[in-house]
């Protein structure tokens, strides 16, 4: 739970701290009743989406990540998470060094981005 409301595991992010009530089974094991998210330090960039664009230097399809070195100079790794659009995955598949792209992103920390979608 976060503020309230379910909050899925898969959101969780580096540096959120937790709060976690336990009970004893009959097994004499501990069970987590109730997960409550507390607060975080997770770099302050965290949450905000970002817009980039850029030329593809790396393309890693085993890591499920890319390396975008964008207008600015910046060289970005940008991760494809699991859950994406089939869309999404099929189009970071076709990928080529070289390549121009855009798209939206989740910053994870200064130069590293969650792909939320290409534009």
């Amino acid at each position: 739970m976060a503020q309230g409301r379910d909050y899925p595991a898969s959101n969780l992010r580096s540096g959120d701290r937790v709060e976690v009530e336990l009970r004893e089974g009959t097994d004499k094991r501990l069970y987590a009743d109730q997960i409550r998210v507390v607060g975080s330090d997770a770099p302050a960039t965290t949450g905000r989406i970002r817009n980039v664009e850029g030329t593809v230097e790396r393309v890693s399809l085993e890591r499920s990540m890319l390396e975008l070195r964008a207008r600015t100079g910046e060289l970005l790794t940008v991760y494809v998470p699991e859950s994406s659009s089939a869309e999404t995955k099929d189009r970071f598949y076709r990928l080529w060094v070289g390549d121009y792209v855009r798209l939206e992103g989740e910053p994870l920390s200064e130069n590293r981005l969650e792909l939320l979608a290409f534009r």
